[in-house]
């Protein structure tokens, strides 16, 4: 079962709109009512951001780190890649925003000064 259309455009909405958190909460919702095995969800999300992200098609893969971040807040590798994602977007305050989070969750990673610019 997937999103409904109402769903997606709240959704789009939210990200757009940069409210975070209350995305994180609204997808979380959707994604436990979708998918049984929540882990085996997470990887394939992974694995379509860097797919997406190659393809140069970031909107998708900000939704899709989005997605994976609803229900693992502390994802390391959605976490690093929806800052640059967001960086490219020239969004600073949201990508410094999880770049700071993911340094603060992760702060002998290297790749996490990186993101920041240190």
């Amino acid at each position: 079962m997937k999103p409904d259309r109402d769903e997606e455009n709240q959704i789009n909405n939210l990200i757009n709109h940069e409210e975070w958190d209350q995305a994180f909460e609204f997808i979380a919702t959707i994604e436990k009512r979708c998918f049984k095995n929540l882990r085996a969800r997470r990887k394939k999300l992974l694995e379509e951001i860097i797919i997406h992200a190659h393809q140069e098609n970031y909107s998708t893969a900000i939704k899709l780190c989005c997605k994976l971040l609803s229900t693992d807040r502390t994802n390391q590798d959605a976490l690093r890649n929806l800052a640059i994602l967001l960086r490219r977007f020239n969004l600073y305050r949201s990508a410094l925003y999880f770049a700071k989070n993911y340094t603060d969750l992760y702060p002998q990673c290297p790749n996490g000064k990186n993101t920041l610019g240190i």
